[in-house]
């Protein structure tokens, strides 16, 4: 009982963790432009995970050429684009709406793997499909609904375009899983996680160098400081070592329903932090991605892993990555 505790606290941490990514996004947008934002998001996460990587995780020896490829086409769908369109979405559109559609990722995933793949859906699969789809409508409701926060004509649109960008983020995000999917079965996951840190950075850097030029560092305040470094810490590894930390104690059935609770969590700590108003538009979208969450986690039967050593994070063996998370 207790190891299961630990795993549920794990997992639903994690899922409150990358649900606030779209709240902390949306300080972001306001304190830096998009590029130095996403090079400090790396540079951030990568300076922390190497160390680590290079003295006990056995560096990257065990990555091949081919691995190396998919890793730069994962980082460049999954963490370059994925960041770069949620942060310039957020800039036109209202955090809720980017967190009700970053939550549609597993559908996204679902429906590429059917189209692109020849994967067959299931019953509990295309259901949680059309439920996401009418999330996605509630959502591009809301954007001609509501008005912009800084006023002016065009404002309807203003909130589609955003929508639309950051809906190519969850493509991003859906492209990343599939491609992982083609990685080798037995790359340590941390190994793993700091490469694509380091390609992300790499794709990033030059357009932030440029833009790091002619921007004034000094007029950037507390909370801008403060969102970069949780988004580089807390959003991309912390949030990575809880959930590694409790999908290795439980099925990928009972940890995908733990997904759940991104959209929950960031409709709360949206309306909570940036004070943004929760309508009955918001809460039936959320309700209808939830569900469709639970039906495409819940169509599998995962089998029950071996027992691990607490902590071992980093072990041999594949864990799944869930959709949602290729943000990491």
């Amino acid at each position: 009982m207790g190891k299961r505790l630990d795993a549920y606290i794990c997992l639903g941490g994690a899922m409150v963790l990358v649900g606030s990514g779209v709240a902390v996004g949306k300080v972001i947008t306001q304190a830096f432009p998009l590029f130095l934002a996403s090079s400090l998001r790396f540079a951030i996460a990568a300076g922390f995970l190497l160390p680590y990587v290079l003295v006990r995780g056995g560096g990257f020896s065990r990555l091949g050429r081919d691995a190396w490829l998919l890793l730069a086409g994962m980082a460049i769908c999954g963490q370059v684009l994925f960041t770069l369109l949620l942060l310039w979405g957020l800039r036109l559109t209202g955090a809720m709406e980017a967190g009700l559609i970053t939550s549609t990722t597993p559908a996204a995933m679902a429906l590429m793997a059917f189209f692109i793949l020849g994967e067959r859906l299931n019953l509990r699969v295309a259901l949680g499909v059309a439920l996401a789809m009418g999330a996605l409508l509630l959502v591009h409701l809301l954007g001609g609904l509501q008005a912009d926060p800084a006023g002016g004509q065009g404002a309807g649109a203003q909130r589609w375009l955003g929508n639309l960008l950051v809906s190519g983020a969850v493509l991003g995000e859906a492209v990343f899983l599939l491609i992982r999917k083609r990685l080798p079965a037995d790359l340590p996951n941390l190994t793993v996680t700091a490469a694509l840190c380091l390609w992300g950075l790499l794709f990033s850097l030059p357009l932030g160098i440029w833009q790091a030029a002619d921007f004034d560092f000094a007029a950037v305040g507390p909370g801008g400081w403060a969102s970069i470094v949780y988004f580089g810490l807390v959003f991309t590894v912390l949030a990575y070592f809880l959930w590694f930390r409790g999908v290795s104690q439980v099925s990928g059935g009972t940890a995908g329903v733990f997904t759940a609770l991104m959209p929950v969590s960031a409709l709360a700590l949206i309306s909570l932090f940036l004070g943004e108003r929760l309508t009955w538009l918001h809460l039936a979208a959320g309700l209808l991605a939830v569900a469709a969450i639970l039906l495409i986690s819940l169509a599998g039967k995962d089998p029950q892993p071996a027992p691990r050593k607490p902590g071992a994070l980093d072990g041999p063996e594949p864990i799944q990555v869930p959709a949602g998370m290729g943000r990491w």
